[in-house]
């Protein structure tokens, strides 16, 4: 691994052009099905927000185009990052969401994206989306990773915003419950179906020998 990280006084900080180099890199090691698509990032500001996923609207409408993806990564990252591991991890969560979308669009024609509109208005509908792409994340080897992801972000916002952020996404426990499920009783891992389990779901599904 990489080391890309910096010190500036007690902060870790980084250079856009690695994460643009580490998002390649996860893709290419751990998402094989997005070769073919173009990822391209960018940035944005928000005091809660801190990487989102979306591809390009027009593209999406040509069907003998790949599919456009893009992840947006807050500025605030630059300055103050998460360890290399936890952005690794999170940039597997948004490359999931770029794997459902040309997974929609692959089986549905462009036509099959417009299925995500009840995500943005429906708050159960979102945190089965969410919860799901943490999912892919942690079978595909990053959820210690997440768990850090997840830690770092609870430190920066408030009391109101974590409850948010529990009610969307798993929270660290329950990401440490999953990585070890997924290691440990990989059946039972692939079991799971929507909707997404939360913690009691997730010890319920395997044995002690799971979870030791």
């Amino acid at each position: 691994m990489t080391n890309v990280f910096t010190l500036t006084g007690l902060l870790l900080a980084l250079a856009p052009a690695d994460l643009d180099r580490l998002l390649v890199e996860v893709r290419d090691a751990s998402f094989p099905e997005l070769a073919t698509s173009p990822v391209t990032t960018t940035r944005f500001d928000s005091a809660t927000v801190f990487f989102m996923s979306s591809f390009d609207v027009v593209a999406a409408l040509d069907d003998d185009e790949p599919l456009r993806l893009v992840v947006s990564i807050n500025d605030a990252v630059l300055f103050d990052a998460p360890s290399e591991p936890a952005i690794r991890a999170v940039l597997a969560h948004e490359l999931g969401h770029s794997l459902d979308f040309v997974r929609r669009r692959h089986r549905d024609g462009a036509a099959g994206l417009l299925t995500l509109l009840p995500m943005l208005v429906w708050p159960p509908a979102e945190a089965a989306m969410e919860r799901a792409t943490d999912l892919i994340a942690v079978e595909r080897g990053y959820g210690v990773g997440l768990q850090a992801y997840r830690a770092w972000l609870y430190r920066r916002l408030d009391a109101d915003a974590v409850l948010e952020k529990r009610r969307v996404y798993y929270s660290p426990l329950e990401l440490d419950l999953l990585t070890r499920l997924a290691a440990r009783c990989p059946a039972e891992f692939a079991a799971i179906t929507a909707p997404p389990p939360d913690a009691r779901a997730i010890a319920a599904l395997g044995d002690a020998t799971c979870f030791e």
